[in-house]
Formats: structure tokens, C-alpha cells, sequence
């Protein structure tokens, strides 16, 4: 067991936009809509949760809150010391902007944010003395060549031949940034996966 993340009374409301009169009007009339109303969970250590829901009902909120994208109304958000998020966000894939990035630098970028975010997790459960061994050392981190290594493996297993590396993330098909997607969310080595409609 163990808790990952919990909420304690959380409040979510955010802005909706409805039509002021669905017959007659055009102009849209903007309004409070409470996702959570005092909402006190814990997410447990190896628990599989689904969150279930109608179109609009704030399943995707809910998600960002649970992971700091949005804050909270109100109440409070716990996160275990060690916890590393990895979020599949339904808006789809977040690159640098680059228009020249490569699918390969790309993946190299993904997989360095993952060894920091493990080095800074780990360092979160140590002493002061340990931690600050722990950054120094990590900050020659692992090397290059073997950043490199562990992408091209993940570039591999997630079917993407070595003669498309060097194509540009741009050019990528819509379901060739999905599964780049995710492999770029598995990359950053989270201990908590949070999936929003990835079958979309």
C-alpha cells in the first residue's frame, strides 16, 4: 500500500459557456460549474482507477488538477515525496516548437526530463547530506551515448524504424504522434501513469 496522491476536500468549478437561450440567442452566457464539491480521496500504491463520465462532465479537469496542470478551487492535493507523474494528455503531443526537432531528439529530450525527474524523486526521499550527493553526481547523469541507446530501444519497441529518426516530429502522421505520445510519456520513467482518452 502506500499513498501516491490524495485529495482532501477538494473543490474544482470551472467557466462554462452556454447558449443564454438555446432558441432564440446566439450570444453565450458564461457560468460556474463544479467539477468536485469537497471531494476526499487517496490514490493507493499499485491501484488501477478509470474515470468514468459523460462528454463535459470534467473527467479531463479533474485529471489536470490531479496532476498540478490546473489548481484546485479549493481544498488540498497530496503527492507522495517520490511520486513521478507521467500524463497522456487527450490535447495530444506537447513538443518543444522546434519545426526542425527529429523524432530521435525528441525521444533523447524525453528520456533525459525522465532520469532528472528520477534523480530529483530519489533525492526527495534523502538527507540533506544524501540529496546533495545525489544531485551533484547526477548532474553528469548518464551519458550521451546511452540517453541515446535508451531511445532508440524505445523507438524500436514502439515500432518506429531507424530510417524515420530523423524525420521531423512535424511531418509525423496523426496515429504516428499518438504512439509517439506515449512512448514520450513512458520515457520520462513515471511511477504513476495517467491515461486521458488514449484510444482517441
Amino acid at each position: 500500500g502506500g499513498k501516491v496522491v490524495g485529495l482532501e476536500g477538494a473543490r474544482l468549478s470551472v467557466t462554462a459557456s452556454k447558449p443564454a437561450d438555446a432558441a432564440s440567442s446566439k450570444d453565450a452566457v458564461s457560468s460556474k460549474l463544479v467539477l468536485l464539491d469537497g471531494l476526499t480521496y487517496s490514490f493507493e500504491k499499485g491501484e488501477r482507477v478509470v474515470i468514468v463520465g459523460r462528454n463535459g462532465a470534467g473527467k479531463t479537469s479533474f485529471l489536470r488538477a490531479l496532476v498540478d496542470q490546473m489548481p484546485l478551487t479549493d481544498g488540498n492535493r497530496i503527492v507522495g515525496d517520490t511520486v513521478r507523474f507521467g500524463y497522456y494528455d487527450q490535447r495530444g503531443l506537447q513538443t518543444s516548437g522546434d519545426k526542425d526537432e527529429t523524432v530521435l531528439k525528441f525521444v533523447v529530450s524525453q528520456v533525459e526530463l525522465g532520469e532528472s525527474n528520477e534523480r530529483k524523486a530519489t533525492a526527495a526521499g534523502e538527507s540533506d547530506d544524501e540529496r546533495e550527493s545525489s544531485l551533484t553526481a547526477g548532474k553528469a547523469g548518464g551519458s550521451k551515448a546511452v540517453n541515446d541507446d535508451v531511445a532508440r530501444q524505445l523507438l524500436n519497441k514502439f515500432a518506429f524504424p531507424a530510417y524515420r529518426w530523423q524525420d521531423k516530429v512535424t511531418k509525423l502522421s496523426g496515429g504516428e504522434r499518438r504512439r509517439l505520445q506515449l512512448l514520450a510519456c513512458l520515457a520520462t520513467r513515471p511511477n504513476v501513469l495517467i491515461l486521458d482518452e488514449p484510444t482517441n
